[in-house]
């Protein structure tokens, strides 16, 4: 529900280990900020939310919730469903 109600209605299947490379060199800090959250995240068996991607005017990408989720699948070498607004459009090197 959060997600409609913030408008991430497209779901887009991203290469973690890029863009985690991607953020980290844009915002020149970690994706997973604190270890402490990453512990608990890796204790989950799943994740019930996407991860929430937005995307400024000069293509910078943020995440507007959902940080350890792709750090912790990065780690793993794997990909994601992230929720996007409509109209984003990710970079081609983002998508898996």
């Amino acid at each position: 529900m959060v997600r409609t109600n913030r408008k991430f209605f497209k779901l887009v299947r991203i290469n973690a280990k890029a863009f985690r490379n991607h953020w980290e060199n844009e915002h020149r800090e970690l994706l997973a900020y604190s270890a402490n959250r990453l512990g608990r995240i890796i204790a989950l068996q799943s994740f019930n939310a996407y991860p929430q991607v937005t995307m400024d005017k000069e293509g910078n990408i943020d995440v507007f919730d959902g940080r350890h989720r792709i750090a912790l699948v990065a780690i793993k070498g794997m990909s994601l469903q992230v929720a996007v607004h409509k109209k984003t459009i990710l970079p081609h090197h983002l998508i898996a």
